[in-house]
């Protein structure tokens, strides 16, 4: 991790967009236009990511985004392969909160295998503001609370 610090020519943070795909349709996202299209359907595929990963380095802080990044049902293993290659210390996942399961299921996967990574889970507003971002996603407000409660009990907090 020290020379992803020290050395100028090493990457030390990387933002990875893991999917193209959303569940929403956000007018204000940078992407909103090319996800309306529906042309992206490539992703990488995880011995792709490997052969990366494998490539790039220590990271210091990574940032695995999308579309929406809890679309990809092997998120967690795209984290251990950058957690382990690249000793990714702080991971920040742009999510817009809706696919509590997946978050949940993430979180019991990731948090044993890596305890020394940080993990931060990010949106467009806060937690509590999501479903005035969000208009078009009927029952958004009835999700928050139950949402929150449970990616912290997942997280142990």
């Amino acid at each position: 991790m020290l020379k992803s610090l020290l050395d100028f020519r090493q990457i030390g943070y990387l933002i990875f967009y893991v999917t193209n795909r959303c569940n929403f349709q956000c007018k204000f996202c940078f992407y909103y236009e090319e996800i309306e299209k529906g042309l992206k359907p490539d992703e990488m595929t995880l011995e792709e990511i490997a052969r990366l990963t494998r490539r790039l380095g220590p990271l210091l802080q990574l940032s695995l985004t999308g579309g929406e990044p809890f679309l990809r049902q092997d998120l967690a293993e795209i984290t251990r392969l950058f957690v382990e290659d690249c000793s990714a210390r702080y991971i920040t996942i742009p999510t817009n909160a809706w696919l509590t399961d997946s978050m949940v299921k993430y979180l019991e996967t990731v948090l044993p295998r890596h305890p020394h990574s940080y993990l931060r889970f990010t949106n467009s507003g806060s937690w509590g503001d999501i479903s005035l971002i969000v208009r078009r996603q009927t029952g958004t407000r009835e999700r928050e609370n139950g949402q929150i409660v449970r990616c912290n009990a997942a997280w142990g907090g």
